[in-house]
């Protein structure tokens, strides 16, 4: 099972304890029986002594603690597994390198993540309590045996069929539950286009109306597939209450006709089964929360071994970080950049180019020319195929990657904004200032590393993840065509007093654009023609002007 196979990897309680606790419960329970059939017992039951009650208190407050124990510390413990395998994952997903993590569905990754992990935070309730019932009824049964072996028989065979019963109707319960969880991840899906896609989705009606009766009709498999699950519960549940049922019967009408058991025997062994007939209808509902628990880890497991086969490229402890350089060289590096399908094949490079501390370089070309390649190749985001990147003459090797992504701040195209910063202490002072400096003063704020708000316009943002670039303060800066969505104001304050001033503070600056009137602000221009980069010289430049 793998909700077995997780806590035998993963588990740091012993087993042991699970079962003295779980023997304690069952002792407990039986000590509970025994007395309450020699009160059945007495002829006057007035005349029981008082202390019969005060050990009848004592086994009901150890039986309350105990159980509360062992559901606390296995829960807890449940919880603790699922904490560090969904840490693990995390760890894992940042390790994945970006084209592996750009072909991926990663929608589908995290909704199963969290869907998962969710659920199980509920079910692990359930665990501790089916192992304590199992306990319970085993000892229940050997209570049985000592008062009539033919009994025990009885009670044994009735047990094993609502297991058998139980058994049987787990495979359509599981194949239901992996419905159900599909239907679940389809419509989370499809329901966060609406969100995602909202402009487009209120420029067109028709779209709309088509996209509203896809969720819809989502929704309603999903429904079904819940009332299939359901359905298949309750009729393994009803089975196994009658079994119950012809058990008791069994044991009072049937048993005592054929064999000739004395009342008072066929009485002790009466309250020692209703005990069991309560624990079983728990085993049964616990059980089937235990098997939804297992389909739910198998799809977490699922979700890591996905995770395990994408590629890698860095390592699991993080080296010495880089915070300077003197010259930066990339030789003949070539990337073969492939589709998701394995079949679109675009070659970027060879292309040799060197940056040192304090230039500026351009990066201008058509759409589908490679730029953004190229710009991922320069991050260390994409490793070359073919090809060296040194550093201070010294060619990158593996891990080396994630030493020089840290010289690095970058602004893409399509980034990203945190509403934290992290990675790094930020001078409030100076983050008040470049606030201010965007024009973003009583837009948002950053306190304690923390923007108020990022409900801001898209140029807006733009500047703001322009802010944090500046605060990391790191010697390499990319900007993937920043100013494509200012106001001509800032586009201008981009190129006259932003690029002047890293360049100033001695910081290497490689940025994509199209502003043609800004191509004589630059040190070096690069046209990106199919991947590769040719210079463009500063007279041609100005012929161009």
């Amino acid at each position: 099972m793998n909700f077995i196979d997780l806590l035998r990897r993963e588990a740091t309680v012993r087993f042991g304890f699970y079962v003295c606790v779980a023997v304690v419960l069952a002792l407990s329970d039986m000590t509970i029986v025994i007395i309450i059939n020699h009160v059945l017992m007495q002829d006057d039951i007035a005349t029981v002594p008082l202390w019969h009650i005060g050990v009848f208190a004592l086994l009901v407050a150890t039986r309350k603690y105990t159980q509360e124990h062992l559901i606390r510390v296995g829960g807890n413990e449940i919880m603790r597994i699922i904490h560090s395998v969904r840490v693990r994952i995390i760890d894992k997903v940042r390790r994945v390198d970006v084209k592996s993590m750009e072909l991926t569905d990663q929608s589908s990754l995290l909704i199963g993540t969290i869907a998962n992990v969710s659920s199980i935070g509920y079910l692990s309730f359930y665990v501790p309590l089916l192992f304590k019932c199992i306990i319970q009824i085993l000892f229940l049964l050997i209570y049985i045996y000592f008062i009539s072996a033919t009994q025990f028989v009885v009670a044994a065979v009735a047990v094993m069929l609502i297991v058998l019963s139980f058994w049987e109707g787990t495979t359509k319960i599981q194949a239901s539950m992996k419905e159900m969880q599909a239907s679940d991840e389809a419509f989370l899906s499809t329901a966060s286009e609406m969100m995602e896609g909202f402009k487009e989705v209120k420029m067109n009606r028709w779209r709309s109306d088509a996209l509203v009766g896809d969720i819809t009709e989502v929704s309603a498999a999903n429904l079904r597939a819940n009332s299939r699950l359901r359905e298949d519960v309750l009729k393994d549940y009803g089975w196994s209450e009658l079994l119950l049922a012809c058990f008791i019967g069994a044991l009072v009408f049937v048993e005592p006709k054929l064999i000739g058991t004395s009342t008072q025997t066929v009485m002790q062994v009466a309250v020692a089964a209703l005990f069991i007939a309560g624990l079983t209808r728990d085993a049964i509902t616990t059980g089937t929360e235990v098997i939804i628990l297992n389909s739910v880890c198998g799809g977490l497991m699922g979700i890591e071994h996905a995770i395990d086969q994408l590629r890698s490229d860095e390592p699991a402890e993080t080296p010495p970080l880089w915070s300077a350089f003197k010259t930066l060289e990339f030789r003949q590096i070539t990337y073969d950049n492939i589709d998701a399908l394995a079949k679109a094949r675009f070659t970027v490079g060879p292309f040799d180019l060197t940056i040192k501390p304090g230039e500026i370089v351009f990066l201008t070309g058509s759409n589908g020319s490679g730029k953004s390649s190229v710009l991922r190749l320069i991050a260390g985001l994409y490793p070359p195929h073919r090809g060296d990147v040194l550093v201070d003459g010294h060619a990158l090797k593996g891990d080396q990657f994630v030493q020089y992504r840290s010289l690095i701040s970058c602004i893409f195209a399509e980034h990203y904004l945190f509403h934290k910063l992290y990675g790094f202490e930020v001078d409030p002072v100076r983050a008040k200032r470049l606030i201010g400096e965007m024009g973003l003063t009583g837009k948002t704020e950053l306190v304690d590393g923390t923007f108020s708000t990022l409900a801001l316009s898209s140029g807006q943002r733009t500047r703001i993840a322009m802010v944090a670039a500046l605060l990391e303060d790191r010697p390499i800066y990319l900007f993937d065509e920043w100013a494509a969505d200012q106001d001509p104001g800032f586009r201008h304050r981009f190129y006259r007093e932003i690029l002047p001033q890293l360049k100033a503070a001695g910081k290497a600056v490689i940025a994509i654009t199209h502003d043609s009137e800004y191509f004589r602000d630059c040190d070096r221009l690069y046209d990106v023609q199919r991947g590769r980069l040719v210079e463009i010289t500063r007279m041609a430049v100005g012929a161009s002007l």
